[in-house]
């Protein structure tokens, strides 16, 4: 019984932990510092892409023409840059690499 008891309390108070954590009450301090969050991410991207085409209007016409080139081949493999698996590496589309 006393087990039983103990089992019940303790589901309870997990319960109402949870509870607590969907509320999803968010104070005010909290919407402004995301706000304040997706502003600073907004302009450091607006900021990369300004100085990305600034870059390129600096280089030869030949350099911009490499680069288009060779955009779409900007995908890394997975997020640490791990080396291609077999397969990819033996049927891969460029036939140079």
């Amino acid at each position: 019984m006393r087990k039983l008891k103990l089992f019940l309390f303790i589901a309870a108070m997990l319960f109402s932990f949870a509870a607590d954590a969907q509320s999803g009450k968010v104070t005010k301090a909290q919407k402004k510092a995301e706000k304040t969050k997706v502003e600073q991410k907004r302009k450091q991207e607006k900021s990369e892409l300004k100085a990305r085409k600034k870059h390129e209007e600096i280089q030869t016409k030949k350099v911009r023409r490499r680069m288009r080139k060779h955009r779409k081949g900007d995908v890394h493999v997975s997020s640490y840059d791990r080396r291609p698996g077999f397969f990819k590496r033996l049927f891969h589309k460029n036939g140079h690499k």
